[in-house]
């Protein structure tokens, strides 16, 4: 037989629950990645970069020859390259999953999860 308290705790657990997943729902598929206050001028431009290529994705040389890195080949590349993985474990983070992605070699943006807007809207 269940007392009252189990079923009081189960209830709570229940309603715990249910939270969480109406949390998970709240998330907005459509984003402004530009007014994110976590991103900085060479995160949003490299977002831009992305979001011009379209689906077919950028190399991080790609993407630092785009941007007018120094020395696109080495140092220009590593930068890049380090600032999309910062991007994409703050954005999975914040919305569950990244804004940007990678698949052999190439990055692109996460088109099949979100809708992007970029505009700043200050």
């Amino acid at each position: 037989m269940i007392t009252n308290k189990e079923l009081d705790r189960r209830l709570q657990l229940v309603e715990s629950r249910v939270k969480e997943i109406m949390k998970t729902l709240e998330l907005s598929p459509a984003v402004y990645p530009l007014r994110f206050k976590q991103f900085s001028d060479l995160d949003k431009n490299i977002l831009k970069v992305l979001f011009n290529a379209g689906r077919e994705g950028l190399s991080t040389t790609e993407i630092a020859r785009n941007l007018g890195l120094e020395s696109p080949e080495g140092s220009g590349r590593v930068t890049v390259w380090n600032r999309l993985k910062r991007m994409e474990r703050a954005s999975k983070r914040l919305k569950g999953f990244p804004f940007v992605v990678s698949e052999r070699k190439k990055w692109s943006m996460n088109f099949d999860d979100y809708e992007f807007i970029l505009d700043t809207g200050k």
